[in-house]
């Protein structure tokens, strides 16, 4: 991105042709896992994570400067406490304990302001929304649809299944009360598992 997006800055106005993706949600992941990892998880060893985020910040940095987009310092918080709280459960679910967890909020905000003021002029300029730390509800991802989905021989619960096994397995960030989650299958009604199993039987 430093060499193709600041060499032609008409790039950064291109979109993806799939909603909720963009460069710069992918640019604030990075950043994002890296300032978590930087933090520090007990037993993990990360020596090339600062550089990572180093080239990261620069290319935001710089990108915001070739717009004239100063840093922004919004009230908007991407990662309140108690989402702060679910992701350390969750984290902990799965062994990623947090090194000094008394005050590894204070160091993960601290690393945030370092980035995010440039990433919210960005995004407040490209007419976009910052991706937040902890999706709200869960949704059918891209891969999991088609245009034929009404007439699809496959079914949209084995795609469900292997989209959310790792999320059921693992124990990730679970859902806040009242949220909403509409399965593929129900979103997409297709026939069943078991004509997928006869098909395979026959092949």
């Amino acid at each position: 991105m430093l060499e193709s997006h600041l060499s032609y800055p008409v790039l950064t106005y291109y979109r993806s042709q799939h909603e909720r993706q963009s460069w710069l949600a992918a640019l604030t992941t990075i950043l994002d896992v890296c300032a978590l990892l930087i933090v520090g998880f007990e037993g993990i060893s990360t020596p090339t994570v600062r550089f990572t985020f180093a080239i990261a910040r620069h290319a935001a940095v710089d990108l915001a400067q070739i717009f004239g987009t100063p840093p922004m310092n919004t009230r908007l918080n991407r990662l309140s406490p108690e989402d702060f709280a679910r992701m350390r459960d969750a984290l902990a679910e799965v062994g990623l304990i947090l090194q000094h967890e008394e005050d590894a909020e204070k160091r993960l905000y601290e690393l945030r302001l370092i980035y995010e003021p440039f990433v919210y002029a960005l995004a407040d300029h490209l007419l976009v929304s910052p991706p937040p730390w902890i999706s709200a509800t869960r949704t059918v991802d891209d891969w999991q649809t088609s245009a034929w989905d009404h007439f699809a021989q496959w079914s949209p619960a084995k795609l469900d299944e292997i989209t959310h096994i790792l999320a059921t397995r693992k124990k990730k960030v679970p859902l806040r009360p009242g949220d909403n989650y509409t399965p593929a299958s129900k979103v997409n009604p297709a026939p069943s598992m078991a004509m997928d199993e006869r098909l395979l039987e026959e092949r």
